[in-house]
């Protein structure tokens, strides 16, 4: 963090500060990344792609898509939909992987979860601002990309004491083991109390063993108190880019004349749209019927294929455009 902020006062041309950076971060225009220093425990949710409108309008019908996950709400014939809204369009479902992964080193921020309050504290905690003691019922989520996000876990071991008392016992037996091992006394019943170290630690390490086997992890609301917040290379030069293509558009608009012709007419526009909506139905197999296509969120589509001509549009965007094009066939 001091890092990024040293560097991006040399690119602004003024003093940034780490609290300029979390704030940045809070407002959508730079990406924050954590670095898990001790490891953390995830659970890998599902990214799933769906027209907004569509869905409203299948929910009024009492038609659930089996995409989602719906609760029964008390007191109500409405359901509850277990889904956390990542853009428009884009849902991260309480569908999950039930394994545990272990992971460790540097993933983002997405900004959707309890990471949010967890950056909006340290941001109050800078500016000498109010405590933030809310939490996040979602839970707290970390990404490698926009399709690859999971939700942190936590245990129910650290909040025991038996589990410690356990570990504590199995280490004690462990170093008593070691030391007997290595001395080199030739009392004849040392074979005997080696064998007898031995089983108090298999005994000790069989309970810690069905601890971890039990389902006793949740969903975390916040990030581990250990992680260290962090800003990559390649986010620091997307918010450069960013900062580039404004300062452009500035002196376009300020040194340019007055157009000769006002926007688009609504029938060059719906003319455009079906140019890109026929562009994209025949390059690459996009289905104007179907919800999801891998035209607009596939590694291979449109947004893919075009950032390897430096051509920078995201998927949302594209999913925009798509719909209204749509919306006119």
């Amino acid at each position: 963090m001091p890092d990024a902020a040293k560097h991006l006062s040399g690119v602004c041309g003024e003093e940034v500060t780490e609290a300029d950076i979390l704030r940045l971060a809070l407002d959508g225009h730079l990406t924050l990344s954590v670095n898990f220093a001790n490891h953390a425990y995830v659970k890998s949710q599902k990214v799933v792609y769906f027209d907004e409108e569509e869905l409203r309008n299948s929910v009024k019908q009492g038609i659930y898509p089996p995409e989602f996950k719906f609760s029964d709400m008390p007191f109500s014939k409405d359901k509850l939909m277990l889904a956390t809204r990542i853009d428009e369009g884009k849902f991260l479902t309480r569908e999950h992987d039930n394994n545990i992964l272990e992971i460790e080193g540097v993933w983002d921020l997405p900004m959707i979860g309890g990471e949010t309050i967890y950056v909006q504290s340290k941001y109050h905690e800078l500016t000498g601002g109010p405590s933030v003691d809310l939490i996040s019922i979602d839970g707290c989520f970390v990404a490698r990309n926009e399709d690859n996000i999971c939700v942190l876990q936590d245990s129910f071991n650290h909040y025991y004491d038996d589990y410690y008392g356990y570990r504590a016992q199995w280490q004690v037996q462990i170093d008593k083991l070691r030391r007997l091992e290595l001395s080199k006394n030739n009392n004849p019943r040392k074979e005997k109390i080696l064998l007898l170290r031995k089983e108090k630690a298999h005994k000790y390490y069989k309970i810690l063993a069905d601890w971890n086997k039990r389902d006793n992890y949740f969903e975390a609301y916040n990030l581990p108190e250990d992680s260290i917040l962090v800003v990559r290379t390649d986010a620091l030069r997307e918010f450069e880019q960013l900062i580039s293509d404004n300062e452009q558009e500035k002196n376009t608009t300020a040194c340019s004349s007055p157009p000769n012709k006002s926007e688009l007419s609504e029938t060059e526009r719906n003319t455009m749209l079906k140019l890109i909506i026929g562009m994209a139905i025949d390059a690459y197999g996009y289905d104007p019927k179907n919800t999801r296509n891998s035209a607009t969120g596939d590694k291979n589509g449109i947004s893919a294929k075009l950032a390897l001509k430096k051509i920078t549009i995201s998927d949302d965007t594209i999913r925009k455009f798509l719909k209204e094009a749509k919306n006119i066939l």
